[in-house]
């Protein structure tokens, strides 16, 4: 897995530089695509999200605008995101991590 994690880290800048855009339509490209490097990519992107709000939450006494359980994985936080993706295209011109919040806000509502 850390293999994994390390060559997508290191692709990652290849393909979003390949696609030449960092809007929804590409991730929505890429996290929907169905090939395993895709999804890598996808799941990586998703997990630098969730790390940087934990760390700012920690930091800076700040709760995220979602309540995900303790049992979410990577994975299922990456087909939030691409499912959202998916469904909203209209959104696809709004910051990576507007999309990505609305995503995990979208299915992980605070009761």
């Amino acid at each position: 897995m850390k293999k994994l994690l390390l060559l997508t880290l290191a692709i990652l800048p290849c393909v979003v530089s390949a696609q030449d855009k960092n809007d929804g339509a590409t991730w929505n490209l890429i996290c929907n695509q169905g090939t395993r490097v895709d999804q890598a990519i996808c799941d990586t992107l998703v997990y630098g999200y969730l790390e940087g709000v934990r760390v700012q939450s920690g930091f800076a006494n700040f709760r995220p605008p979602y309540c995900m359980p303790k049992s979410t994985t990577i994975g299922d936080a990456s087909g939030v995101f691409a499912k959202y993706l998916a469904e909203h295209p209209e959104q696809h011109s709004l910051p990576l991590a507007t999309m990505l919040t609305l995503a995990m806000t979208q299915a992980f509502l605070c009761k």
